[in-house]
């Protein structure tokens, strides 16, 4: 994600800022790391507010924070509570620490193809593996495990799944480039329970009102 610290200092405007000649190395730069995929990348930007807008104008896009929002807050906060053990800390420390990206994957599909907004829905989990789907995962496919919510025999579980164990993972159209949102698929996946019932449930609530 492009981040500045002056973001909060940008206000609509119905001017076009105007760019400097230097600005256009910048927004060419800007503009070739999204068409690889690579929007994620930090880039080193002026610490004007307008220079700022002039080269995001120039773009045709703006910052955002994918996937720093799941991999710096969620994550972290999973990894951090105190009814995951151990062994669950240490399989996400490293992405804690930015070795890899884990992300939250959150939301599955109701029978009419909609996202069903209970968080619990769409894996199952059991002694053969976590099955099912989540949908709008953030950075889907640049993710190196992703954190399943889903139940076991009625029970919350909330658990982390190395992104090779998907079986599948289809990118979704979003006017949002940045954020790569995208379908997996799980078909009898290994899986660690990192925390299970009520806490769970507990730590469900603490992550989305973060």
């Amino acid at each position: 994600a492009v981040a500045c610290d002056c973001l909060a200092e940008i206000s609509p405007s119905d001017a076009a800022p105007s760019r400097t000649s230097g600005d256009d190395e910048i927004v060419n730069t800007v503009r070739t790391t999204l068409e690889l995929g690579w929007g994620e990348i930090a880039c080193s930007l002026p610490d004007s507010a307008e220079h700022l807008a002039a080269v995001f104008t120039g773009v045709g896009s703006h910052p955002t924070a994918a996937p720093l929002i799941d991999a710096l807050v969620g994550v972290p906060l999973v990894a951090g509570l105190p009814d995951v053990d151990d062994a669950g800390r240490a399989v996400l420390a490293p992405a804690v620490l930015g070795e890899y990206t884990a992300v939250l994957a959150l939301y599955g599909e109701n029978g009419f193809g909609a996202v069903d907004q209970d968080p619990w829905s769409g894996i199952a989990f059991d002694e053969s593996g976590a099955t099912g789907a989540k949908t709008l995962v953030r950075c889907a496919a640049m993710a190196g495990a992703y954190v399943l919510t889903g139940r076991r025999d009625g029970v919350p579980v909330i658990a982390v799944v190395p992104s090779s164990a998907a079986t599948t993972v289809l990118p979704l159209a979003s006017p949002d480039r940045l954020a790569r949102l995208g379908v997996v698929s799980f078909a009898a996946s290994p899986y660690r329970v990192l925390v299970s019932g009520e806490a769970a449930a507990a730590a469900l609530e603490r992550v989305l009102a973060a």
